[in-house]
């Protein structure tokens, strides 16, 4: 009894293609995570320098383990911060290119993605150690602030001051406007003065 095979160049290609969707996918995601920023992080690692903690292995493991945390709570805060910004980084001639705002990461993953890691960051940072773990958590406070409630504010402000300087530039061309009648009539009076009699 024969068996129909399907196409073995069929199926590379099929295979081809979703290898190529899945590493463009990840790679996006990685971007979006802006590993490039976490070297900010890295100021973690001062104190050590300036201590004998060089010289103590459970110390650096530890400071290690808090270093990846706080790259963690800086992810998350990027990716909640694109999800939240993502119709206005769609209009943006520049932002639009964002892996989030491009659609090459999808909404839901990066916000779940984004909340996981916000909450893995806080949680690791409190079973290290108290006082870390209230420092993550203002960080974060801090990052939700900055991504929920200044970028309103600033519009509204944005918007505010430029009704007033269309406002006050309408109302400096109503009175040119009002002031153009006065200065013809003006010169009209001179021209007729200056008629020989």
């Amino acid at each position: 009894m024969a068996f129909e095979a399907y196409p073995s160049s069929s199926l590379r290609a099929q295979a081809k293609r979703v290898s190529d969707t899945t590493t463009r996918s990840f790679c996006a995601l990685v971007v979006a995570l802006r590993p490039r920023q976490w070297i900010k992080n890295g100021l973690i690692f001062v104190p050590l320098a300036f201590t004998v903690g060089l010289r103590r292995p459970e110390l650096l493991a530890r400071t290690l383990v808090a270093f990846a945390l706080f790259c963690a709570l800086s992810s998350a805060g990027y990716l909640l911060n694109d999800v939240s910004d993502v119709e206005a980084d769609r209009a943006h001639p520049t932002k639009r290119f964002r892996p989030i705002a491009a659609g090459l990461v999808p909404l839901r993953l990066a916000l779940v993605l984004g909340v996981a890691l916000a909450c893995g960051g806080v949680a690791g940072a409190f079973l290290l150690t108290p006082a870390l773990g209230v420092l993550a958590l203002a960080y974060l406070m801090l990052t939700a602030t900055y991504t929920l409630v200044l970028p309103h504010r600033l519009a509204g402000r944005i918007r505010y001051r430029r009704g007033l300087c269309l406002a006050g530039g309408g109302g400096r061309s109503r009175h040119r406007r009002a002031s153009l009648p006065v200065a013809v009539h003006r010169d009209d009076a001179r021209r007729h003065a200056d008629r020989p009699r």
